[in-house]
């Protein structure tokens, strides 16, 4: 029996305002607890979560001042436990481990478009370089990332593609709610995500009198400024925060989600959209070979987003979401993981 130590450090007790590495954890943390009944968990925290871990051990690290690298690197020099092992969730992992690590990267955008991250991607660098050489296994959700980290680290042979499930929240369709004339954004306002555009699409979109009723629903944003570029405001729905009860019902209405961000490794939203029947267009850059088959891929220029977006309300591919819950399956997804443990 292995006692495995998960960094729980993306949990948070708040329903609204969710981001990926959030997403991950809790799915992650909750298919481990759930269907491993053989090795023990302990998930260091940084504050109380209301998450259901199975009984998993929550151990809250303090102060909040150096948690990673000091704080949990403590509580593994004091762990008495043998046959430890590390899950370095979030690209970063503590000075000291008791045991071997396993180390989960989730996306390179900032290696693809560094000066979208000038204050930030120095650092992040480091993580990735560090965890490469340290983790015993790297772990990454698709093919694409997978690529990209061989070219980088040709020397590494202990890359595995394992992709991330649909959320359990969106496992089940709400079959209550009907579409209306909505394109769905979903994501933060970061320059990586390209909002402009796809307003410059949405506002090409809406001079064919087919599409003039349209919305463009932006939901996640935050309370950023987001430049409308002279769009109506009567054509545009600001959310800065949604729970998933909300997010939920979003997708269900939704005539598309449209996804115009410049690089993304997996993104939740697609796999969202797409479980409750939702059709998808995305930017080539955002869009990973796994879910490639059921998205309705654009260019990188307003014209084209705007064709896509046509084509996709007009004739949308075929979702068979029996095969995807196959495909992206946090049980498949823990299963792997535990069989790394020996590996």
């Amino acid at each position: 029996m292995y006692n495995v130590k998960i960094d729980g450090g993306a949990l948070n007790a708040h329903d609204a305002n969710i981001y990926g590495t959030h997403t991950f954890s809790k799915e992650l943390i909750t298919a481990l607890t759930h269907y491993d009944k053989i090795n023990s968990y302990t998930i260091y925290t940084q504050e109380n979560t209301v998450l259901t871990t199975n009984g998993a051990r929550m151990q809250k690290i303090w102060p909040k001042i150096g948690w990673m690298k000091m704080g949990i690197a403590i509580a593994e020099l004091m762990s008495r436990n043998k046959q430890n092992i590390f899950l370095a969730t979030n690209q970063s992992f503590p000075l000291y481990t008791s045991g071997s690590i396993i180390g989960f990267i989730h996306g390179l955008s900032f290696m693809q478009y560094p000066h979208l991250y000038p204050d930030s991607q120095k650092r992040m660098r480091q993580q990735i370089s560090q965890l490469m050489h340290r983790a015993r296994h790297i772990v990454v959700s698709s093919e694409k990332v997978k690529s990209a980290l061989t070219h980088k680290y040709p020397q590494n042979k202990n890359i595995h593609t394992i992709p991330f499930g649909i959320p359990s929240a969106f496992i089940e369709k709400n079959k209550n709610y009907k579409r209306k004339n909505l394109v769905l954004f979903v994501g933060m306002n970061h320059p990586i995500k390209n909002i402009t555009l796809l307003i410059r699409s949405f506002k090409l979109l809406i001079t064919n009198p087919m599409y003039s009723t349209y919305k463009l629903i932006l939901v996640g944003v935050g309370n950023t400024r987001v430049d409308y570029l002279g769009l109506s405001q009567q054509h545009v729905v600001l959310i800065p925060h949604a729970n998933i009860s909300l997010l939920k019902k979003l997708y269900n209405e939704a005539a598309c989600l449209a996804v115009s961000s410049l690089y993304e490794s997996f993104h939740f939203p697609t796999i969202e959209a797409l479980s409750q029947g939702t059709p998808v267009v995305a930017c080539a850059g955002a869009v990973i070979p796994e879910i490639a088959p059921y998205v309705h891929t654009s260019k990188h220029n307003p014209n084209d987003f705007c064709k896509s977006l046509q084509n996709c309300l007009t004739s949308t591919k075929h979702i068979d979401v029996q095969t995807l819950q196959t495909t992206f399956s946090w049980r498949t997804f823990a299963k792997k993981i535990v069989a790394l443990y020996h590996a």
